[in-house]
């Protein structure tokens, strides 16, 4: 072989081999740097899984425990009170604003027995019937005209009066004059007679039963076919309608078993408070 064609011959192999050895060393790199990419992308994910997780755990925490405090809410609120029962229907609700009296009733009186009588004080009790006259007092007062004309009806009035009203006080005057009074305490406390509820004067017995034994209500039981005296008239009213040492005054129930009261006299009884009636 011609040496000089030997020698060219080398130098090609050695191009070709240089040229295959960088060609090798360029793929390698090459290769190199696609892994360290991958390897970095595949880093980058992970990072971010690992957030996007932790980041999840922190948010779900919170919610976790939004959840318990709200449970607890729950269960803690008191329970809701019951909705209003809705008005009838046709029925006119009340307003929201609209005032309520809650104040009691006052009953009203259903018959006249049952009313408080003019000029008398509140707190009566209902009154009792004597002979058919309503007479309402806590402490009755009773006058009887003992005169012969009256002695028949008496056992039988004491009687009817003792069953409806508790201690009352009876008093008993011959004849209804009604003239001035001379009242003296120390006449009552030393009757001059075997009576000892005998009396010398109408006008006499009321001031003591009103006085000394303080009763509420005076019933007269009389014929009214005796004087009455102005003087006498004007003491009385002045008693029932409270005056002198009788400050609450008196109720005047009076039952004739003949005459009608005069004007004077009946405007007395209305004023009291008392009643009035006729019967044999």
């Amino acid at each position: 072989m011609n040496p000089k064609h030997e020698v060219q011959s080398q130098d090609w192999f050695k191009a070709a081999l240089c040229a295959a050895l960088f060609l090798l060393i360029i793929f390698l790199l090459f290769t190199r740097s696609s892994c360290s990419s991958t390897g970095t992308a595949d880093s980058t994910s992970n990072v971010a899984e690992v957030s996007d997780s932790d980041h999840g755990a922190v948010n779900e925490t919170p919610t976790e425990a939004g959840e318990e405090d709200a449970k607890t809410k729950v269960e803690s609120k008191p329970p809701a009170s019951p909705e209003k029962e809705s008005p009838e229907k046709g029925s006119d609700p009340l307003p929201e604003n609209a005032a309520v009296d809650s104040s009691p009733a006052t009953p009203m009186p259903t018959n006249e027995s049952e009313s408080d009588p003019a000029g008398s004080p509140s707190g009566e009790p209902r009154g009792q019937s004597i002979g058919g006259m309503n007479v309402k007092g806590e402490k009755l007062g009773v006058i009887l005209d003992i005169s012969g004309s009256m002695s028949r009806y008496l056992d039988s009035l004491r009687t009817e009066i003792n069953s409806r009203f508790e201690a009352p006080v009876f008093l008993e005057v011959e004849g209804c004059l009604l003239e001035e009074s001379s009242f003296d305490a120390a006449e009552i406390r030393s009757p001059r007679s075997e009576n000892p509820n005998l009396r010398e004067s109408v006008m006499n017995s009321i001031r003591e039963l009103v006085e000394v034994h303080q009763v509420d209500s005076v019933y007269w039981f009389c014929d009214l076919q005796d004087e009455r005296t102005e003087v006498a008239l004007a003491e009385l009213m002045t008693l029932a309608i409270g005056g002198g040492k009788t400050p609450r005054g008196f109720h005047l129930y009076v039952r004739s078993t003949d005459e009608n009261p005069d004007p004077k006299l009946k405007n007395i009884i209305e004023s009291s408070g008392g009643a009035f009636e006729k019967r044999r």
